[in-house]
């Protein structure tokens, strides 16, 4: 299925011509007078929740569905993958993952990552097309798929962030719908906080789980690892009424079953320190975001953590 993006201002008015985007170095290096951005933290150093992470800029399309299916994806995309010269990369599937989906960056990651390591840059010359195409597999089951574009302006002093997302039903008319373990994210995100004006200005969580994979070189990538983080650090968290502390799992988590997936990034994206018996046996914290390295995603025994003090689940 091949898609195209097309970028306007609030007025409706087109900010590139039809069958091309902004070449990087147009974007990063030129005049740029439309604002729109792609990932600059080559130039502007990000850290996740630490540096200035929104001025990363990627500008990034996903598929991910069924949605009844839809859940976070733990399987690490390599480095070598993300970088080969495809138009998609294919993060999930449903055999591995229990969910199919496959993300496109612009301009494609061969040629925005594989430009920064070539000493000519000759990548980021290249023309960006507006059009990509994913691929579904002929097995793919039926239900509602989610088509996902994010990305960012700055235009006269303002950073803009922007979502959309658009459904496809494949193999059969009948809708069907993400169910979602955690909520309602809005009885504290709202006005000015809500999910559609903060981060990518997307208030479908659904269409979160395909762009934020662990990543080879950025471990911390799963949507669960950063909101752990965030939450488990922010003042404004626990002055929120009864919410009093972060042990009460079931002030985001909606079943228990919800909080019985446990492995190194879930546990220690939320707590800081765990006792010296899991350290020598499982390993010391490596990672502020996930614990250790590339393990920490693999699911921790079934015969500990099935419950969780203070949860209220």
């Amino acid at each position: 299925m091949t898609f195209r993006v097309t970028l306007k201002d609030g007025a409706g008015t087109r900010l590139h011509p039809v069958g091309a985007l902004p070449t990087y170095n147009d974007v990063v290096f030129g005049a740029n007078p439309a604002g729109l951005q792609y990932y600059r933290a080559f130039f502007d150093p990000t850290t996740t929740y630490w540096r200035r992470k929104h001025r990363e800029r990627m500008m990034m399309a996903q598929l991910i569905g069924p949605a009844q299916r839809i859940q976070p994806i733990r399987n690490i995309l390599e480095l070598d993958d993300f970088l080969a010269p495809d138009d998609v990369q294919r993060v999930g599937t449903v055999t591995r993952d229990g969910v199919f989906s496959e993300v496109h960056t612009f301009p494609t990651a061969h040629d925005l990552f594989g430009g920064a390591f070539d000493p000519d840059h000759k990548a980021w010359a290249a023309p960006v097309a507006d059009t990509w195409t994913h691929h579904l597999p002929a097995d793919a089951p039926a239900g509602s798929y989610l088509l996902t574009v994010k990305g960012r302006r700055t235009f006269m002093g303002e950073d803009i962030p922007y979502s959309k997302t658009i459904e496809l039903q494949v193999g059969s008319p009948q809708r069907t719908e993400p169910v979602l373990t955690t909520g309602p994210c809005n009885s504290c995100h709202s006005g000015p906080s809500a999910l559609g004006n903060v981060l990518h200005g997307n208030d479908n969580r659904a269409a979160c789980a395909g762009c934020h994979v662990p990543l080879g070189f950025e471990l911390e990538g799963p949507i669960y690892v950063r909101t752990h983080f965030i939450h488990s650090r922010s003042r404004r968290f626990a002055a929120e009424g009864e919410r009093t502390s972060v042990a009460e799992c079931a002030a985001c988590h909606l079943t228990r079953a919800s909080i019985q997936r446990t492995s190194k990034s879930a546990c220690l994206s939320c707590h800081t320190s765990y006792p010296f018996w899991h350290q020598v046996v499982f390993g010391p914290i490596q990672s502020i975001y996930v614990g250790g390295g590339r393990e920490s995603f693999q699911q921790c025994t079934s015969a500990c953590h099935r419950t969780h003090p203070h949860s209220r689940l």
